[in-house]
């Protein structure tokens, strides 16, 4: 039921809230590890997917529900 309720963008409303920040951090950490940024899992070459974004702010929340 959430899902449905998050925002959608592009010219029809075809990508939802995750494809769109999961363009956006690919994009980012391209830039990133191109200027020389070593981050210790990413190497550059792999793919940021909606699913990824998903979990990670599932992980955040969890961290937060819990007081970390």
């Amino acid at each position: 039921m959430f899902h449905r309720a998050l925002p959608k963008f592009g010219d029809n409303d075809d990508q939802t809230l995750f494809e769109f920040q999961a363009a956006r951090m690919q994009n980012y950490m391209k830039k990133q590890v191109g200027e020389g940024y070593k981050p210790r899992y990413y190497t550059g070459d792999k793919l940021i997917k909606a699913d990824h974004v998903a979990r990670f702010y599932g992980a955040c929340l969890g961290k937060m529900l819990t007081g970390g």
